[in-house]
Order: C-alpha cells, then structure tokens, then sequence
C-alpha cells in the first residue's frame, strides 16, 4: 500500500507505447508539490490485468526517478522473456501516497506466430484548439485495442490567434500563451494536452506507435528551417529542433536509438529511425 510524504501527484495520466513481444515501455508524470533540485522515486508495477486489485498478481515491478532534468517525466522499458501475447497487462505507478491511474497494455504475438485478429485506431493532426479530442474517446469506447497509431502533429506549436484564430477557438486556453521555440515551452505544451481527459484515457487503454510530422517543432519544416521559424526573431533552428526532440522523447513512451538528452544531440543524428512492429502472422 502506498505510504509516506506526499511528493507529487500524477497528473497527467499513464501510458505505454513501443510494444514488443517481450518490451514495452511505459509512462508517466510526477508533478511535485513542491520543485525538488533532485530526483524523486517513482515505484512501478506490472501485474496480469485479469487478477483483482485487492490480490492483484504481480507480474514484474520496479523503481525509477522522475528527474528534474527531465521534467519530472518517468519511463521504463520493460522486459521479460515470460510476456505472454494472450494476457493483457495492467500497470501503475506510485510515489508516497500518490499513486497513478492504471494502464493497460497486451503484447503482439512474435513474427511468424498466429494472430486472429488485430484491431487498431490511427490518428493524426490533433490540435486541441478545435475543441475536444473526441476521435480519442471513440476508440476508447470500442474497446481495448491492440494499439494506436499516431502518425503526427501530436500537437500544435502555434500561438493564440493562429490556426484556429481567436474567433474559431472552441478550447482557447493555451499554455505557454505564445508559439513555442525554447525546451520549457515545448515541455509546457505537451503538459497542456496531457491533461486533456480523452488523451488520457486513450493512453491508458492501449500501447501507442507514435512518430512526428512538422508541427512538433514547426510548420513545415525542412532540414534547416520550416516555414513557421523566422531566424532574425526566435533564434537558431538547430537549436529550436534539438528542444523539441528532446521534449517529444520526455513526454511519450518512446525507445530512442540515441540519447536524446545528450547535450552533444544533433538534429543530424536519426531522431527517430525506422522501426519494425511485428504482430504475429
């Protein structure tokens, strides 16, 4: 049972994503009641989804650190040979008191392995300023997916007034109240749309394969620039992606090649590279 000082709380929800046969990583945020300069530990547990809260049976657990460097954000890659593609996990995270809401997540068969069938959601160009994110809850009310898929624009950069304009906003509030460039903003508005209660359900209920397009670091972007990034006003755009990659991999259940929080990261390097997802036959 949870015990202990309060440290923070998890606002932000759960999720897991990348999943294997035998990895899956999961997800959270512990937002501090108070601004620590050190890590805090986060506890993390895996048990088969089927067995009840009060006995639940435990499968695989752990401890991890929500560090400031990374803005409090936790992830762990889990691994076990004894993952079995016909059970569905649940998991949670806890810290003192607090413990998170709970997640649930089933792994894909290996490649080559039957497979009866494999239901999924795709999504893409999801910009909270339009209203709420209803396309998350109608998969969430279909039923546990195998996964979903979300093919980019996870959010916006833009500013107030920009795509929608304040006239068309169905959801005005918008954190930071200005087009994001800098690690803090990027971070800000990630925290915006997690607390979204569609996003978190969503994330919750199933695995996400995610990759980025352009809005997650600005309008169509190219090699050295984009189209939303002025030089002369919001500095230099190698650093501006470097942010943005950072934040991303911070903020989602990613499995980066490279260590994204390496202050020698490059926007040359493979942010993300190409990656297989085998769901069985």
């Amino acid at each position: 049972m949870p015990s202990g000082q309060l440290l923070g709380h998890f606002l932000h929800g759960v999720a897991s994503g990348d999943p294997l046969p035998a990895a899956i990583v999961l997800w959270t945020r512990l937002t501090p009641v108070a601004q620590p300069s050190s890590s805090i530990a986060v506890r993390w547990f895996v048990w088969e989804e089927a067995s009840t809260e009060d006995t639940p049976k435990l499968f695989l657990e752990g401890e991890a650190a929500a560090q400031p460097e990374r803005d409090f954000t936790v992830k762990v890659d889990v691994r076990s040979e004894h993952f079995e593609s016909t059970i569905r996990y649940a998991y949670r995270f806890e810290c003192g008191p607090a413990r998170s809401p709970q997640g649930g997540f089933r792994l894909p068969p290996a490649r080559g392995h039957p497979l009866a069938s494999l239901t999924y959601a795709i999504f893409s160009c999801a910009n909270r300023g339009w209203g709420s994110f209803a396309a998350y809850a109608a998969a969430v009310a279909r039923g546990p997916l195998d996964f979903w898929l979300h093919l980019g624009d996870y959010y916006y950069e833009y500013g107030p007034d920009v795509y929608p304009s304040s006239g068309e906003a169905l959801n005005p509030l918008l954190e930071p109240r200005h087009e994001i460039t800098t690690l803090e903003d990027y971070r800000q508005r990630h925290a915006l749309y997690r607390l979204d209660s569609n996003l978190q359900r969503l994330a919750a209920s199933s695995p996400v394969i995610a990759i980025w397009d352009d809005h997650e670091f600005a309008n169509d972007a190219w090699m050295h620039g984009a189209e939303n990034h002025q030089p002369k006003t919001e500095g230099n755009f190698e650093i501006r992606k470097r942010n943005a990659v950072r934040a991303y991999h911070e903020w989602l259940p990613t499995r980066p090649e490279f260590d994204p929080f390496a202050e020698s990261s490059s926007s040359n390097l493979p942010w993300m590279r190409w990656r297989r997802f085998d769901f069985g036959e």
